[in-house]
């Protein structure tokens, strides 16, 4: 029985080496803008992502552990994509300046032996942040993923 992360996400590839435990990352079969319900809550968003990634890659490797998660940012009760480009990334961090937001982290696991899953909440309090600190951030850190 082998342990399978289902993500290619170069984060959580590095929170999980930091246990020292071999594992393989496995993309997921899941398109996630396409899963997405109008009705579910940020907290159900993160949710259902983790649990359908979970089963994407363990329909492949069924006598595996598998992990998923997905974390979702939610501002005013928006949920806040992964911005992709600068441009984005300057408009979400000048909306999350000197506010609170949240993120939603939820995390599956599959065995042979069932399913379990957990979610987390999560505040956070931005600092006011200036225009030119901001794009310093971005040309620095390039955070559009």
């Amino acid at each position: 029985m082998g342990l399978i992360l289902a993500s290619t996400s170069k984060y959580r590839s590095q929170l999980l080496e930091r246990l020292g435990v071999p594992f393989q990352s496995i993309a997921p079969d899941v398109d996630e803008h396409a899963a997405r319900r109008p009705e579910w809550s940020p907290q159900e968003l993160a949710t259902e992502l983790a649990r359908l990634k979970v089963e994407s890659v363990a329909q492949r490797f069924p006598d595996d552990v598998i992990i998923g998660s997905d974390q979702v940012a939610e501002c005013d009760g928006e949920v806040l994509d992964k911005p992709g480009t600068q441009e984005r990334a300057i408009f979400q961090l000048r909306q999350l300046s000197g506010r609170v937001h949240t993120l939603w982290t939820a995390v599956a696991i599959m065995s042979p032996a069932g399913q379990i899953s957990h979610w987390d909440r999560t505040q956070l309090q931005m600092r006011t942040l200036s225009r030119a600190e901001i794009e310093r951030y971005i040309e620095h850190d390039q955070p559009l993923d």
